[in-house]
């Protein structure tokens, strides 16, 4: 089958206007849209108008489509509506694929490639949760290839086995160490301590990504805007602004609420909310850097997570070693999850965190410890009034005895 794209003219006797079409290469078959017209010299023009544009772009032959080229597509057409953090990511993964395989052109990159680059990342101590992330990254833009008639056929990816639920993932800072990073801020940011410790109050009770916090506005218009003109305030979220790209008004959490209104008056309720601007230029400092702030004053307050496996390739032996993680941005987040999944229902959580599943919103009950919901249903019993005057006896501790409360593994 040749690779080479051809456009055509058609008439149908039941259409005025004349047809475009051509047969895809990959699929084999036919593809076709309006000209537009039913003057068959303008139609003959816009058939070689779109074969151009599909042997410079869409439907380009497979065989042919090279590596930079493809890149190119991808961020022109793929990530041009996506956020610049989520650009990013793409980008970070297939440049990592890039710097292994040096593909010449796409259609080189096959399963056996992959797998390639997947044996190679792991011998050079890649921890598996970064290796599934870049290939499901690098495997949607392939499949995305595939449908649009980029590759004849996506490379097959088999994702490594992670541990499910809240394995391996940073445990949510607690509301002492909170404090105690707050106390640490003047240390760290000496000149704008104010300013830096309304930020970490307002990830604290938010619940809001690192980038959604510095992009929250109190103008209406703004992307991401509080909304005080209803009964209660709300976030009010442009599609562009949000990771599941979709327009919302969403409800905003009563404790942040009340904070936002005390801490900032009416006459202060103009432009970002959170305002950080770099000394040397005035303009809001990046959200990168914005992580690496709250990560050192978390070290300075040692506030401590998580120790990670750091694995890399010393004079041609494995060295795996424990570095210490401190509290983020987005550790503040799954704190405010837990704290909120001990209160509401899942339904609830999932609205008040934006979470585009409820499976997501699921894994903060599932991690809530067995005193906490003991606690919790001693309250919705009765409390203390209700337990016997006199005690049981005393009875012999039962070998193997377990806890129906604790979460399932």
């Amino acid at each position: 089958m040749s690779d080479e794209i051809q456009v055509t003219v058609l008439r149908y006797p039941d259409r005025k206007n004349l047809v475009l079409a051509y047969v895809d290469p990959v699929s084999g078959k036919r593809k076709t849209k309006s000209a537009g017209t039913g003057n068959e010299q303008a139609a003959w023009k816009a058939a070689a108008k779109w074969e151009a544009e599909l042997a410079n772009g869409a439907g380009v032959a497979p065989s042919k489509l090279t590596w930079a080229d493809f890149r190119r597509i991808v961020r022109e057409e793929k990530l041009s509506e996506h956020p610049p953090a989520t650009v990013a990511s793409y980008e970070s993964s297939l440049n990592r694929l890039e710097r292994v395989l040096n593909p010449d052109k796409l259609a080189g990159v096959t399963t056996a490639a992959i797998n390639r680059y997947v044996t190679h990342s792991r011998e050079n101590g890649m921890k598996a949760t970064n290796l599934a992330s870049v290939l499901r990254s690098v495997g949607a833009c392939f499949r995305w290839a595939e449908r649009r008639g980029y590759m004849r056929k996506a490379p097959k990816i088999d994702l490594p086995r992670l541990p499910k639920g809240f394995k391996g993932k940073h445990r949510p800072p607690v509301a002492e160490e909170y404090e105690r990073m707050l106390a640490a801020v003047p240390k760290v940011r000496p000149d704008d301590a104010t300013a830096w410790e309304r930020l970490l109050t307002g990830l604290w009770l938010s619940g809001l990504r690192r980038g959604e916090i510095l992009a929250l506005s109190w103008e209406r218009e703004a992307p991401f805007a509080v909304d005080l003109r209803g009964k209660r305030p709300v976030f009010r979220i442009a599609a562009e602004a949000q990771k599941s790209r979709r327009a919302e008004v969403c409800p905003m959490a009563p404790d942040f609420a009340q904070w936002l209104l005390a801490t900032f008056p009416e006459g202060e309720r103009r432009g970002r909310v959170f305002r950080l601007p770099a000394a040397q230029t005035g303009r809001q400092i990046s959200e990168g850097l914005v992580g690496k702030i709250v990560g050192e004053i978390a070290r300075k307050a040692g506030v401590l997570v998580d120790e990670v496996e750091k694995t890399a390739k010393i004079n041609g032996q494995l060295v795996t070693r424990k570095i210490p993680a401190y509290a983020s941005a987005h550790d503040f987040r799954r704190a405010f999850c837990t704290r909120w999944a001990k209160r509401v229902t899942p339904a609830v959580l999932a609205k008040l965190a934006r979470h585009a599943s409820v499976a997501v919103t699921m894994q903060y009950y599932v991690g809530l410890d067995a005193q906490d919901v003991a606690d919790d249903l001693w309250e919705r019993f009765g409390g203390e009034s209700n337990i016997p005057v006199t005690p049981a006896a005393p009875t012999e501790e039962i070998p193997g005895e377990i806890d129906v409360f604790a979460p399932s593994v």
